[in-house]
């Protein structure tokens, strides 16, 4: 005979949101009542249900595999309110352009066209649309009186309009 359906009491269990049904069928799927499965029994209660997601798909399966065990509720909640993620397609873009720099100065003062040929005009890469500049001067030559012309040097060097977007 077929195990008994979690959605035993349709009448109920339809008045109810996705989110809490999936809550109650892993509820029911715990024993400990602690709201924690192990990793091959959370996989296996998600097979049985269609919580809106790819239950397959190797991008659930590389998610899945980053725990032990599963905090079911916490995992619904955190489904539901992000919208359901149905591949990689559907994350967030978190590619970053970084654009990195790093000067021996020698005991001197860099000028603000030094810096732009460095950020915007080297032969090994530009700045232009990178997400984080950083820009390391070492060797920097700092004298009480040149401290005004170093503040927002790199700022200055960018240009008011690149300089804007960080």
């Amino acid at each position: 005979p077929a195990p008994p359906s979690p959605w035993h009491n349709e009448v109920n269990m339809a008045s109810i949101s996705a989110a809490e049904k999936l809550k109650a069928v892993f509820r029911q799927s715990n024993p400990a009542g602690d709201g924690y499965l192990a990793r091959p029994e959370f996989v296996d209660v998600l097979h049985h249900v269609d919580p809106g997601i790819d239950v397959g798909s190797q991008h659930f399966n590389d998610f899945v595999d980053q725990f032990s065990t599963v905090d079911s509720a916490r995992f619904v909640d955190t489904l539901y309110a992000h919208g359901v993620p149905t591949g990689p397609e559907s994350q967030p873009k978190l590619d970053l352009k970084v654009w990195l720099g790093f000067v021996k100065l020698d005991d001197k003062i860099p000028t603000r066209p030094a810096l732009q040929k460095l950020l915007y005009h080297s032969e090994k890469g530009t700045a232009e649309d990178a997400d984080v500049i950083a820009l390391f001067l070492t060797d920097l030559f700092i004298h009480p009186e040149s401290t005004d012309n170093l503040r927002q040097l790199l700022r200055k060097a960018m240009g008011e309009e690149r300089a804007r977007h960080y």
